[in-house]
């Protein structure tokens, strides 16, 4: 029987987008959205939620989204796991230029594609390293069950999937848009 790995990112986060802020705002823009509860018309599709019943274990992020998503989805977590967390993103010493979050946040991602570590040493290889611990854990949980469900962020479940994808696992569907399905199997 194969083993089946949902990876889900969470719902649509209840924080300001379209205002521009200089670089130097962003990790209290990033605090803010982290606190933010989900907006409230976000809500999973019901066949999702089908989904998320029939699953074995459902593990969330330590970030209040992920555990709010799920009870949304009708369950409960039963596991928190830190290191299903969102990848870090850089710090930008860039003076002057005021751009909306999303685009910061694109910035930040390509310059760390490059190479850029921040100050705090914040680096992709850092989220990386993160990610291949989370597989391994993911992993280890399949001794015992054949599906598991993780609520999750966008960029550390596209680690994750990539990760996994080394490691043997075949993806048969990914989104990563909010309440979007990665699906891999092994």
């Amino acid at each position: 029987m194969s083993k089946v790995l949902l990876l889900i990112r969470h719902g649509r986060v209840d924080a300001e987008f379209d205002t521009p802020l200089k670089a130097k705002e962003m990790p209290r823009w990033i605090d803010d959205y982290n606190r933010a509860p989900l907006h409230p018309e976000s809500r999973p599709p019901e066949a999702l939620k089908r989904r998320i019943a029939r699953t074995g274990l459902l593990l969330v992020s330590s970030m209040p989204r992920t555990a709010e998503s799920a009870r949304r989805l009708g369950r409960e977590p039963d596991r928190f796991e830190p290191l299903l967390d969102e990848a870090e993103v850089a710090e930008l010493p860039i003076p002057l230029l005021r751009l909306r979050p999303w685009s910061w946040l694109k910035v930040a991602r390509v310059m760390m594609t490059l190479g850029y570590r921040d100050r705090r040493g914040v680096s992709l290889a850092k989220s990386r390293r993160r990610a291949r611990e989370a597989a391994t854990m993911l992993e280890g949980l399949f001794e015992t069950r054949e599906s598991v469900a993780v609520l999750g962020h966008g960029g550390m479940n596209w680690l994750i999937a990539r990760q996994l994808r080394r490691q043997g696992w075949r993806q048969r569907e990914a989104s990563h848009e909010n309440w979007g399905v990665t699906r891999l199997e092994r």
